[in-house]
């Protein structure tokens, strides 16, 4: 018994220490970048740098596959000790010994014994793009594809890889994951076996991928997780798990490859854990020993030393485009729409074209052509039958004309890259090739693609087949959204010089966009775009949702969905398409975010671009507060948001619930036809983003509003680039007025040359420090943020860094108030302020400077929940399809009598209805049996003894 407490002693000081091994990687090889033998071979191609795609370790040896220098290369304690040539565009290696292993090269498994190939398969179709390869025994290989189906392999086998469905009692049942949403992943571990994930990281999941296991019983799993949706960048963790699916360890992996790599991990049997880092000097494989990691309870959170972490990312530092000059973007709406399945069909063609190539259509390296550009066809095409529409560079021939031009002796592809192409080759570069998709009519160059005739997504989630995978540079069509996360793309690419299928998964796609064209039929800007004009929560404790929508004739539904956080998404529910209200239950203390799409008619059922988001918070004891987005401009009216739709209410919510101050969300244009009274809500937060001159910060109308509001003794925050640009600058005698008398500012100069603020000494907002997007950080580039001073008695509450003043407030009677009031004016965007600690602390001074813990209105008496007289405030949407809701604030409950005109005078309507309670009402009224055009409404409320008539107008379009 003593012998086997000291023993268990020894193994459990052994596990600590290895547990703190553990901690500190040991780098095992390391090769610089160069030609020779030892180095590690480097090639640059126009969407990437590459170098060693893979790796492996076998009995203390280290194994490189060099692909820029074709080499299969075996090194043992730093040196090399054998080395093999293999195919061309390499990408995976399994090796078992240097008389026996496979390699992975453009999509084809080559079976190497005593160095040379004895055999080689390809899978069913260019489309089953092989993932992993993976020994299950001498025999047997198994085969993941991209979709994660897999493929049971026997090495003397000359069929072709055949697809199998996992089953229990083979290979085929190993672990499997499956990314359910951003927060939750599913491993798949046998048929009808699975164990759901939660995350708790705030950044949204990218991708889930299982790398493997050990002879210990534990897993290996990649994440990534979005930092920024757009441009790409992403955040790599790769954790341990125990056979009970409990961390063990967390490997915080770096993002900032050097080069493109296939696989960039590597699992030994005992327990040690290896990873190729690529950086600017060179590679470096580096181990990690894990053998002690035995504690589900304190899981360990590992790093690499710092150096890893630094460098750039290769995306960052390629940005080739052949064809910038080659035509420029007009009169693209004109173009005849593309089907996502004519476009897929188009790219398949690509892929799948066989084609003879003679002696004459080569050119056996770098030749001068008759014009004196210099070319060079791509080394993988041979004299005889090719596979692949090659790269050529510059080119975008259709199938048709690149056979022609095969058939009249010109060059097969061009990989030339220093020159700006030639006539004397055909084939299609990466713009060329997917500008032949779309059937565009000319060739559009990555350079030219963000400029209209394509337009962003907000989130990778909602990339469709046939969008576009972007940054200048570089382009790839995406052609399916696999389960675990990743993208299955076509290209035409310098990864093999040919068009191809290919996996990414998104840490090889930092500094990319997603992209529709918006000619794509299905694509959202085909599609009408639900507007989500509030977002509202009544006594009863249920959110109402407000919305219109118009072209009704195109949409089959519209589907809302809902979120927590505004990061993570369910797949929502459908309503009727005719729908404009909506309401759902929200507890105390609950926060909920909101967005619509709508889905096209037809077969395809595509979604429109989504609806901005708003939400709601409720806080029971403390009165809502009211947000007002304000905020319409995008690039298309030159703005620098690219989006037709954005999230910055939910911004400034999160950090009023941060604060813990409810709320509920509209949009200016509501509050402009008085279908919400700002009166209701004791403070009101306006955001204007970087609106200017052509789209107007505040109307006349809503500077009325706001006015008779602050006069009144309301709170107003307001936040924006260019307010003081607009109104006090080029503004009207009324526009001036407003903003020095109820802004409170003296425009100074439009752009304050800084971005970042702090708060003013001896103010309530001292100590505070802001820093916002100076067009690096994600959000968008504040490129003329307002400086301002303070006016008729305001002060100036933040000064950017060079001292100019960032915002002003206000606490006092504004002219012709009749109580106390207070302001505080931003002089750019709040949203725009990438920290969220320093969102909430800005939020929380404002919060405690309007007292908003203390109030239930503007003042009791002013903004008591029962109105003291008959209010319409009118009916909306007006126009109006089908159905419009006509609202009124009642001060007792009563009966209301509603009787419609049209332009003759002769009714077409009349209704009763009781209400049973005061305050705000509505009732909705429906034209199915009306026929268009202008109509006539009179409302007559009987209540108190008393009797009230009010009346509008409202317009039916059908």
């Amino acid at each position: 018994m003593q012998y086997k407490i000291f023993f268990g002693f020894l193994f459990l000081i052994g596990a600590v220490l290895n547990g703190l091994n553990a901690q500190t990687p040991q780098v095992v090889l390391e090769l610089k970048w160069g030609s020779g033998i030892e180095n590690a071979g480097f090639r640059k191609a126009p969407e990437a740098n590459y170098g060693p795609r893979a790796f492996a370790v076998k009995d203390g040896q280290v194994v490189i596959l060099d692909e820029p220098q074709n080499l299969l290369k075996i090194f043992k304690n730093g040196r090399l000790l054998r080395m093999f040539e293999i195919p061309p565009f390499s990408d995976d290696v399994e090796f078992n010994s240097a008389d026996d292993f496979v390699i992975l090269a453009e999509n084809r498994l080559y079976f190497f014994k005593n160095g040379r190939i004895v055999n080689s398969v390809k899978p069913p179709t260019p489309m089953d793009v092989i993932e992993a390869i993976k020994r299950i025994d001498v025999n047997h290989l198994q085969i993941t594809f991209s979709d994660q189906s897999k493929a049971y392999f026997q090495l003397n086998d000359t069929q072709l890889l055949k697809k199998a469905p996992a089953s229990a009692g083979n290979a085929l049942s190993e672990l499997k994951t499956v990314k359910l949403d951003e927060h939750t992943f599913r491993l798949e571990t046998g048929p009808g076996q699975t164990t759901d994930m939660a995350l708790k990281s705030e950044e949204p999941l990218a991708s889930v991928r299982y790398l493997g296991s050990d002879d210990l019983n534990r897993h290996y799993l990649n994440l990534e997780f979005f930092e920024q949706q757009v441009p790409l960048r992403v955040r790599r963790e790769i954790r341990v798990l125990d056979g009970q699916f409990r961390l063990l360890a967390t490997i915080h992996a770096p993002v900032n490859a050097h080069t493109e790599i296939f696989r960039d991990w590597f699992i030994e049997a005992d327990g040690l854990f290896y990873q190729m880092i690529s950086g600017a000097e060179g590679i470096k494989i580096v181990k990690w020993d894990l053998t002690g990691v035995v504690n589900a309870d304190r899981p360990l959170p590992l790093r690499y030393p710092q150096p890893f972490y630094e460098g750039v990312h290769y995306n960052l530092l390629n940005t080739q485009d052949a064809g910038s000059q080659l035509s420029k973007v007009s009169d693209f709406e004109d173009y005849p729409q593309i089907m996502p399945s004519e476009a897929l069909a188009i790219a398949d063609e690509y892929v799948r074209l066989y084609w003879t190539c003679t002696q004459d259509n080569l050119t056996n390296g770098v030749v001068t052509d008759p014009y004196g550009n210099q070319v060079r066809t791509p080394s993988w095409i041979v004299v005889g039958q090719n596979q692949h529409v090659p790269y050529k560079w510059g080119g975008s021939e259709s199938i048709e004309a690149f056979l022609y031009g095969i058939d009249i002796l010109k060059y097969a592809g061009d990989n030339y890259t220093d020159g700006g192409g030639t006539p004397s080759a055909v084939g299609v570069d990466c713009s060329g090739f997917v500008s032949r998709c779309w059937n565009l009519p000319r060739h559009y160059a990555t350079s030219m693609m963000d400029d209209g005739i394509t337009l962003p997504y907000l989130s990778w989630s909602e990339a469709e087949p046939g969008d576009a995978v972007h940054k200048v540079g570089h382009v790839r069509m995406v052609v399916r959204q696999n389960t675990n996360g990743s993208l299955l793309v076509v290209e035409s690419s310098g990864q093999d010089w040919k068009v191809s299928y290919r996996t990414y998964y998104y840490s090889s796609l930092v500094n990319y966009t997603p992209r529709y064209y918006v000619n794509r039929q299905g694509a959202p800007d085909n599609i009408p775009q639900p507007r989500l004009n509030a977002v509202t929560i009544n006594e009863a404790g249920k959110m109402e949702l407000d919305w219109s929508l118009e072209g009704l004739e195109n949409v089959s539904s519209l589907r809302i969905y809902f979120s927590t956080d505004g990061n993570s998404w369910g797949s929502g529910i459908s309503v009727p398409k005719d729908t404009t209200q909506w309401s759902v239950p929200i507890n105390d203390g609950q926060m909920i975010f909101v967005k619509l799409r709508s889905f096209s008619s037809g077969a395809y059922q595509n979604p429109s671009v989504s609806s901005d988001v708003y939400g709601g918070f409720r806080n029971d004891g403390i009165s809502r507060v009211l947000i007002v987005d304000g905020f319409d401009r995008t690039s298309a009216t030159s703005g620098r948001w690219q989006y037709l739709y954005h999230s910055f209410a939910t911004t400034l919510g999160k950090s009023l619930a941060a604060a813990g101050i409810p709320f509920e969300t509209t949009t200016n244009e509501m509050v402009r036809a008085q279908n919400i009274d700002l009166e209701n809500y004791p403070a009101v937060f306006w955001l204007c983003g970087d609106e200017s001159i052509r789209d107007g910060t505040f109307d006349r109308e809503e500077q009325l509003l706001v006015t008779d509001y602050l006069r009144n003794g309301g709170r107003l925050f307001v936040s924006g680039s260019e307010i003081g640009y607009d109104l006090g600058s080029h503004g009207t005698a009324y526009d001036q007025t407003f903003f020095s008398d109820y802004l409170k500012a003296a425009f100074v100069k439009d752009n304050a040359g800084s971005w970042q603020a702090e708060g003013a000494v001896g103010t309530p907002f001292a100590g505070l420090q802001v820093r916002f997007d100076d067009g690096l950080q994600g959000i968008y580039p504040v490129s003329y943020p307002d400086a301002i001073n303070p006016q008729g008695g305001a002060q100036l509450a933040l000064k950017y860094a060079n001292g100019d003043g960032a915002a002003v407030y206000f606490d006092g009677v504004f002219p012709n108030g009749n109580r106390p009031a207070r302001l505080f004016y931003l002089g750019f965007p709040f949203e725009t302020i990438y920290d969220a600690a320093e969102r909430d602390s800005l939020m929380s001074r404002v919060v405690d400077f309007f007292e908003l813990y203390n109030l239930t209105g503007i003042d009791e008496e002013q903004l008591q929940k029962t109105p003291v007289a008959f209010k319409l405030i009118g009916n909306f949407p007006n126009p109006f399809n089908n159905q419009t809701q006509i609202r009124f604030n009642l001060p007792a409950p009563g009966r209301v009598k509603l009787t419609v005109f049209n332009t003759p005078g002769q009714q077409v309507f009349e209704g009763q209805f009781s209400f049973t309670t005061s305050g705000a009402q509505k009732i909705t009224f429906s034209g199915d049996r009306l026929a268009s055009g202008l109509y006539f409404y009179r409302l007559v409320f009987n209540g108190q003894g008393k009797t009230f008539v009010a009346g509008n107008k409202m317009i039916l379009i059908k």
